[in-house]
């Protein structure tokens, strides 16, 4: 997991009108296609998966934040989102924006209080920074994807 000793920059993104950062050297692309091919496939748990068929038809799977934050669904003609490893499985993320990558001292980020760690684990949050006068919560993208995501993952994109 990302600590908030090992950030160089941070890139910050919205999801509607909130905002969350992640460590800016977990994301490998950041995606704006107009128009994207997707797949969807029925998971074992009902939940539909979302495969983004990406530069010849590359199948990235696609991570929901919205539903992880609990927050409305949302969809649009264009697909604005990251793309980032997670164990060693590649994965796509769709945010409202980009809002801003840039580097970040050590004292500027604030630890997860003693007394939310355990809750904070759960989320793979590690922190937070405040960014034009809000805090926002820092997350350890390597982290997020549930383990029995990554191996659903894994077995509808025949991956070994």
């Amino acid at each position: 997991m990302t600590s908030s000793w090992d950030i160089h920059e941070l890139a910050v993104f919205s999801l509607d009108d909130l905002l969350f950062g992640v460590d800016a050297s977990q994301i490998q692309e950041i995606l704006r296609l107009q128009h994207p091919s997707f797949a969807t496939i029925e998971a074992d748990d009902a939940n539909p998966l979302r495969i983004l068929l990406y530069q010849q038809h590359t199948p990235i799977p696609i991570f929901d934040l919205r539903r992880y934050f609990d927050l409305p669904n949302s969809f649009a003609d264009d697909f604005t989102g990251i793309s980032f490893y997670s164990g060693d499985c590649l994965i796509a993320c769709q945010v409202s924006a980009i809002q801003n990558i840039f580097p970040v001292s050590l004292r500027s980020l604030q630890p997860v209080p003693y007394i939310l760690e355990q809750l904070a684990r759960k989320i793979s949050l590690w922190g937070f920074y405040e960014y034009s006068g809000e805090v926002i919560p820092l997350f350890d993208l390597g982290q997020i994807v549930p383990k029995r995501m990554l191996l659903q993952y894994r077995q509808s994109l025949h991956l070994p």
